[in-house]
């Protein structure tokens, strides 16, 4: 390598030399051209030309920038008024000798002439200062100012105008390279202003209108322009139009554009369609590039229907994107719509569109620009109405059941559906005294909101109501469509006891609902006018030993009582029994939900965790109405899903049993728990742990693992079942005592606290245990299970191995009164080998869903030789005894401990497992469980006759990739107290009646044959004709009597005495024997003496005010007997008992309750105090018209309701056709031939 010689001072002069050239590059590069020379007159402009004619050196001028630098020409945009210039100059060579020059000082008086920039510039220098005849500038030499063209341009547009400003400068020069100064002077300096004409501008608008009419010159009417909004309802077509206007201007360049739709909530003003700021909220589509002609016609450039994608009466824009509503659209579109036909989806929002377009004019370069938005609203107008019917318009005093309220709100069906709010709605009741007329009013607007915001509501119509309450208080959450309703009550039955309701009283009822339109709340209400039941009677009159007759009608009265039951049936139980076991979890995460009520059907689910223990025992708590609250194998308590919740219970999981539950009241479970392990040849303690499900959860209550009976120490083995008690009231917690023969029982109440510390007693039987060694053998007598029957009257003990080496099954009675086994309705001993058969290990039995058979179950065991023979299935039929029989076919056996099929198996290496318990299940059918086997063996008809015909199925249900393990649940028990009671009613009829027939030529509306004779109890028959068996009448239910009944004209009898006339008042006690005639009459009463007979004949009214009896008497010849024919007869209030034959003729009446004014209305003015004494009238009566007025009786006399003198059977007339009448005319007629017979009628055989 070659080295040269270093110097610091050539290093430092190459630096220096490099610095100068870019200096003078920088100057060259800023001005290339330092000077210009032209020396072509035709080439100066204006002002050149003006200062070299007066002999000046130099001059100035202004221009436009980006102009040729001696151009003089300003461009003035339009409707400017202060424009930028560019000041420039030049000289002119005359062989001064100048080599350069420059402005100097330069500014200017004219106030057109502002903001002129400092410093001065050079004019150019002169190639030959000797020279002449050539101008001479710099094309960089210039300074800056601001013109004021505004007034030269007004009116100008188009133009070119020159205006003339003073430019005042001093000429400087350079000489000899010495630079000088002339004199100041002014250049009066021309400038030619061209007033440009306007650029293009676009703007754009867009309408809305729901009046389009493509035949109208504007397309329609009614068009609102942007920003503004029109309303809509549905049903409503509306159209948008948008255009884009071309001002001053043919356009020179294209431009972008578009329609954007968005859509608001009318209730929050909120975007639906909320993109990342507003320009992207919604949908939007680019139409073609514009580039438009000078046009403000908005038709020339425009979108509308014409433009639509689709036809807008059966397709909308989220339908062509396969949406399901409008705001759903969003982002950038290819197919729009310009036309919308209003749907009830549009209800609540705002529909909005606008046009864009990126420029608004050439030199515009900001963002896109939009019109207003032109928007329909579509706001909810609707209108909810509240109705109510109370199908009793009165109830009988002592009655407290008001049946058939029927309420609801209906939407009325116009325009709109409702809003998607809370409409709180209610019944609500009130009292009105006797004597008062309070019916309230339909009312509207009424705001009120509190606790008791019923009574608040209708004591702001009335403040004096007395409320009584709410029958419902509940609200109703979302849209109400067109015409749609909502029922709050049907067919109602309201309890009014509690308002200790008296005669004359009214209950009314009044239906409210709030938020009943658009513009009310939800604690503004709208009521119904009420309905009340006034309480009073309805009278009952009963005719004894005879028929009623009419050539008209019969009406008399009837109450239907119908009393709402309410109890929890054996029906119910059961079906919450069956609900409460519709869920099984088993094994690891098996779930089996039995699905349906009446057809049940099994379905596998794999919803529960397969990480669960689940060996043998394990216990699910599911409600009333089929709701799993927790499971547990006795160790964990799981949720549903197989969740540890809780978990360090003292159970044992491989206990065949391991836990039993039960409900007690305010939301607990009490879970019992047994620790024995047969396996480990370990009896187990009972033990208790309380939990509280409200919530959803699942929590302890105090301690756990309490000890639960009264005997220490590990004494159960692992059998453990719950059964309810006679009452339903509570529980038996039931267990073995192993190597005993006893039993144990605990009795638990459901009223139960559950608080710690609690230790029961037990109740034992002797005869029910599996006796045996308790202890030195593997799986010694604790192993097995207690079941009961559906009826829990019965239990099955299995147990595996007694003191001889045998399985034994117990079938035994029990009392769920006392907790105790009484009898052993049957026993099996099966030794678990013999000559003939390897038999197993027992390990659980269960009761077929009919009770007739009993079904055993065994697991795997080793037989003779060391080989495993699998777990079997048993049958015995119950109550006989008979030998057993086997389900399967000993070739084929029916639990096999291992599989041909590896995927059928849980495990590949199966070991010792095979076989599981058995148990019935809610769809009738029976389950039985095999370990590590992913299918569950179904027997599909447990109580078929004929063993082949069971249907038994190994395979019988896959288990959705979960597996079998030994047990199957056992389910907690479920409380009559949980179970809604059933509500039923009973109807008991009370009503008028006639002993014999009822003989009609019009309707009938009463009974005969006495068919509504009863006491307090009343009839349970509704059906009219069952009490209408002797009715004859001329109605299709009763038989077409004859159209030509007559009743049969009657003339009083004659004594063969003429007594004379009768006037004023009489006793009839002091009347002979005789016929007697009278107008107008009063009759004050009296006892008619033995042997007398008294015909009175009137006629005008006899008036009857005081009781009239007949002497008693031995002998049937002397009876007396009083006939009364007038033209009406009027019976008085305090009368109680009349003895006489009553007579009109057809146009008369026969009142029992004072006279009659209006015979139309002839109960009006009569209250339940008014005519409120019996009356009995022994004879016959034949009127034309017979008005029952009296008030008496109707109604139940005490709470208890079983008085059998006053109920609402009880009559306020009695009409007895007794025998002395006939008896009596008989003797007449048998004396003096008066009276003939006109016809003859046979006697009851009772009479």
């Amino acid at each position: 390598m070659r080295y040269g010689y270093f110097s610091y001072r050539r290093v430092i002069n190459a630096i220096l030399m490099a610095l100068l050239a870019i200096l003078c590059l920088m100057f060259i590069i800023k001005n290339p051209l330092y000077a210009a020379e032209d020396g072509t007159w035709a080439n100066a402009n204006s002002v050149e030309q003006t200062y070299v004619g007066a002999g000046w050196d130099a001059g100035v001028w202004l221009a436009s920038p980006g102009t040729p630098y001696r151009s003089t020409r300003v461009n003035a945009p339009y409707g400017a008024t202060w424009i930028p210039v560019e000041i420039r100059g030049s000289w002119y060579t005359r062989g001064s000798g100048y080599t350069e020059t420059m402005t100097y000082n330069l500014y200017s008086s004219d106030p057109r002439v502002a903001n002129i920039s400092s410093g001065d510039f050079s004019r150019g220098v002169a190639s030959n200062p000797w020279g002449s005849g050539v101008f001479v500038y710099n094309p960089y030499g210039y300074k800056t100012a601001q013109l004021k063209v505004g007034d030269a341009c007004q009116g100008k547009t188009g133009q070119t105008v020159t205006m003339i400003v003073g430019l005042t400068n001093t000429f400087r020069y350079k000489k000899y390279g010495v630079w000088q100064s002339g004199q100041p002077s002014t250049d009066h300096t021309e400038v030619y202003v061209s007033c440009l004409a306007p650029p293009w501008r676009v703007t754009g608008s867009s309408w809305v209108t729901k009046s389009y009419d493509p035949n109208h010159p504007n397309y329609g009417t009614g068009w609102a322009h942007s920003p503004s909004t029109i309303e809509a309802k549905p049903g409503d077509t509306v159209d948008w139009w948008h255009s884009l206007f071309v001002h001053d201007a043919d356009m020179n360049e294209a431009i972008r554009n578009g329609i954007q739709q968005d859509i608001y909530s009318l209730e929050t003003g909120e975007s639906l369609a909320k993109g990342s700021s507003p320009e992207y909220n919604g949908a939007w589509r680019f139409s073609a590039n514009f580039k438009g002609k000078k046009s403000n016609d908005w038709k020339t450039w425009a979108w509308y229907r014409g433009y639509n994608a689709a036809n807008y009466n059966n397709t909308w824009l989220e339908t062509i994107y396969g949406k399901s509503t409008v705001e759903q659209v969003r982002g950038e579109v290819d197919k729009f719509m310009y036309t919308r036909k209003i749907k009830h989806d549009d209800v609540g929002k705002k529909i909005c569109q606008r046009v864009y377009w990126s420029k608004s004019s050439p030199s515009y370069s900001g963002g896109y620009l939009y019109s207003g938005y032109a928007c329909v609203a579509v706001p909810h107008k609707y209108n909810l109405t509240p109705s109510l019917s109370v199908s009793q318009k009165t109830i009988d005093a002592g009655e407290n059941k008001i049946a058939g309220i029927n309420a609801s709100f209906s939407h009325d069906g116009s325009i709109t559906k409702t809003k998607n709010n809370d409409k709180y709605y209610t019944v609500v009741k009130y009292k009105v005294p006797k004597g008062q007329n309070l019916v309230l009013p339909a009312r509207e607007g009424i705001v009120t909101w509190s606790g008791n915001w019923p009574c608040e509501a209708i004591k702001k119509i009335n403040g004096s109501v007395d409320c009584q309450g709410d029958l419902v208080k509940t609200k109703h959450t979302g849209e109400l469509q067109l015409n749609q309703s909502v029922t709050m009550l049907n067919n109602h039955t309201d309890d009014v006891l509690s308002s200790n309701l008296q005669l004359g009283d009214k209950i009314c009822y009044v239906a409210m609902v709030s938020a009943y339109n658009q513009n009310a709340d939800y604690h503004t209400f709208k009521t119904s006018q009420a309905q009340c039941v006034t309480v009073g009677k309805t009278p009952k009159v009963q005719v004894w030993g005879g028929d009623v007759k009419t050539e008209k009608d019969v009406k008399t009265s009837k109450s239907v009582i119908k009393d709402v039951v309410s109890s929890v049936s054996e029906k119910d139980i059961k079906k919450a029994v069956a609900q409460s076991s519709k869920h099984w979890i088993f094994g690891k995460g098996a779930h089996i939900d039995f699905q349906g009520e009446t057809v049940v059907s099994a379905q596998a689910k794999n919803d529960v965790s397969p990480n669960i223990e689940g060996n043998e025992g394990i216990t699910v708590a599911t409600d009333h109405l089929g709701n799993v609250k927790f499971f547990t194998d006795g160790k964990n308590i799981y949720d549903k899903n197989g969740n540890i919740k809780v978990s360090g219970l003292n159970g044992k999981a491989t206990t065949t049993q391991a836990a039993a539950s039960f409900p007690i009241k305010n939301n607990k479970y009490v879970i019992v728990t047994s620790s024995a392990a047969s396996e480990d040849n370990k009896l187990g303690k009972l033990e208790y742990t309380v939990v509280d499900v409200s919530g959803g959860g699942v929590t302890v209550v105090g301690l756990k693992n309490q000890q639960f009976g009264n005997k220490s120490g590990e004494v159960i083995g692992e059998s453990l079942t719950i059964a309810r008690n006679q009452d339903d009231t509570g529980y038996w917690v039931v267990v073995n005592f192993p190597g005993t023969n006893r039993m144990g029982a605990i009795a638990v109440s459901y009223e139960w606290d559950g608080n710690n510390g609690k230790v029961f007693n037990y109740v034992e039987s002797s005869l029910g245990g599996v006796a045996g060694t308790a202890s030195g053998v593997r799986y010694a007598p604790g192993f097995g299970s207690i079941n009961f029957n559906n009826d829990q009257n019965k239990a099955i003990i299995a147990a595996n191995v007694d003191s001889q080496d045998r399985n034994i099954v117990k079938v035994m009675s029990f009392d769920r009164l006392s907790g105790r086994f009484t009898n052993v309705l049957a026993e099996w001993k099966i030794y678990r080998r013999d000559d003939q058969n390897e038999k197993g290990v027992m390990y659980s039995a269960d009761f077929s869903p009919k009770d007739n058979y009993v079904y055993v179950s065994t697991l795997h065991t080793a037989g003779k030789g060391g080989h495993a023979i699998a777990g079997m299935v048993y049958r015995y039929k119950l109550h006989s005894g008979a030998p057993m029989e086997i389900v399967s076919s000993t070739k084929k056996d029916p639990l096999p401990y291992y599989t041909d099929n590896p995927s059928e198996a849980c495990q590949e290496t199966w070991g010792w497992s095979s076989g599981g318990q058995i148990k019935s299940a809610p769809d009738g059918k029976m389950y039985v469980a095999n370990k590590n086997y992913k299918y569950i063996g179904v027997i599909e008809y447990p109580d078929a006759t004929d063993i082949k015909k069971i249907g038994w199925k190994p395979k019988g249900l896959e288990l959705k990739g979960r597996c079998n393990s030994y047990g199957l649940p056992q389910m907690a028990a479920i409380s009559k107290q949980l179970i809604p009671p059933s509500i039923t009613t009973k109807t008991t009829s009370y009503g008028s009646w006639a002993e014999y027939g009822v003989i009609a030529k019009g309707s009938v509306s009463s009974a005969s044959g006495a068919g509504l004779s009863s006491s307090y109890g009343g009839r349970s028959v509704t059906n009219e004709s069952l009490y209408n068996k002797l009715t004859f009448a001329n109605t299709p239910k009763f038989g077409q009597f004859s159209p030509t009944l007559t009743v049969d004209t009657y003339a009083a009898p004659k004594t063969g005495i003429d007594k004379g006339s009768l006037f004023g008042s009489v006793d009839v006690g002091a009347l002979q024997s005789g016929n007697y005639r009278a107008g107008d009459l009063a009759i004050s009463g009296g006892t008619l003496a033995v042997g007398r007979n008294v015909v009175i004949e009137s006629t005008g009214t006899v008036t009857i005010s005081g009781n009239v009896n007949y002497a008693t008497t031995n002998d049937s010849s002397k009876l007396p007997q009083l006939v009364i024919k007038a033209k009406n007869i009027v019976i008085q209030p305090n009368v109680t008992e009349i003895n006489a034959w009553l007579i009109t003729d057809k146009g008369g009446y026969v009142s029992t309750c004072g006279a009659v004014a209006n015979t139309t209305a002839w109960l009006s003015g009569i209250n339940p105090n008014d005519c409120d004494k019996r009356l009995k009238v022994n004879g016959p009566i034949k009127a034309g018209r017979l008005f029952l007025r009296r008030t008496y009786g109707a109604h139940h006399a005490t709470a208890t309701k079983n008085d059998p003198n006053m109920h609402p059977g009880t009559p306020a007339e009695i009409l007895n056709l007794r025998a002395d009448t006939y008896m009596w005319a008989y003797n007449l007629g048998r004396n003096d031939g008066a009276i003939k017979t006109a016809h003859l009628k046979e006697m009851a055989p009772r009479y």
